[in-house]
């Protein structure tokens, strides 16, 4: 039996402050590149994370995979809300589970806190969540939610699987300038894979990685540069 391909030769980077996004058809090995990156998956032990130190300098470390679960956030494509729970109590919940032991109640508070201001659910905290059938939060609150449950630990690095998934053209628009607001203000490095998003939402996001069907690199770069590569190769790349 022919052994699976999951990524050939994929390079590139994703730098702090910055929303980036991972795009290509199905099957390229999108979700499966930041399952490796965020460790849930091998070989992440040839994930390397370079981070800003206070005095200038630069510090290059090699992580495990225990170490890449601790260091990075996941926001799984669908939904982890608990339906009897307001949106306060699910951030509070994933806080409990995901913050350090030992950690004090007033710092989960606050964080929680802070989370919502950002995320624009603070007028929601007290109202319960409600099931996908069911909903009492709109589509575009329960994927913030659901991207505040893996914010909670604060992580230096996010990466989101199709996170707007379910959601119209106005309310992914929204999430993505958001959540690229939120990176910027907090030095995160945020990573999102998305199938297909508009034209004015893949103008958003800081830098494009695009895979094959092969599932190697094609491009990686900010958006604005698609036309200026792939144009002089006889691929067409408007918006």
């Amino acid at each position: 039996m022919k052994k699976a391909v999951q990524c050939a030769g994929v390079d590139g980077k994703l730098l702090s402050g910055n929303l980036n996004v991972i795009m290509g058809p199905s099957g390229c090995g999108k979700t499966t590149l930041i399952n490796i990156l965020s460790g849930r998956m091998p070989p992440a032990d040839h994930v390397q994370v370079l981070d800003e130190l206070s005095d200038g300098q630069a510090e290059l470390t090699s992580l495990s995979s225990s170490r890449c679960r601790r260091r990075m956030g996941y926001v799984p494509q669908e939904d982890v809300l608990h339906a009897n729970l307001t949106v306060r109590e699910n951030l509070d919940y994933a806080a409990c589970l995901r913050m350090p032991p030992g950690t004090p109640g007033s710092w989960r508070s606050a964080v929680v806190y802070a989370i919502m201001k950002d995320l624009e659910l603070y007028p929601r905290q007290d109202q319960v969540v409600g099931s996908e059938q069911a909903p009492a939060i709109s589509g575009g609150q329960r994927k913030r939610v659901n991207i505040g449950m893996g914010m909670v630990a604060l992580p230096p690095i996010l990466f989101m699987d199709e996170p707007t998934s379910g959601l119209d053209g106005r309310m992914s628009l929204e999430v993505i300038r958001l959540v690229r607001r939120l990176a910027q203000v907090a030095r995160m490095n945020m990573t999102a894979v998305i199938h297909q998003p508009s034209a004015e939402a893949f103008l958003e996001f800081d830098y494009v990685l695009l895979l094959t069907t092969d599932k190697r690199v094609a491009y990686h770069g900010p958006p604005a540069g698609c036309h200026v590569y792939f144009g002089p190769r006889g691929l067409g790349f408007n918006w």
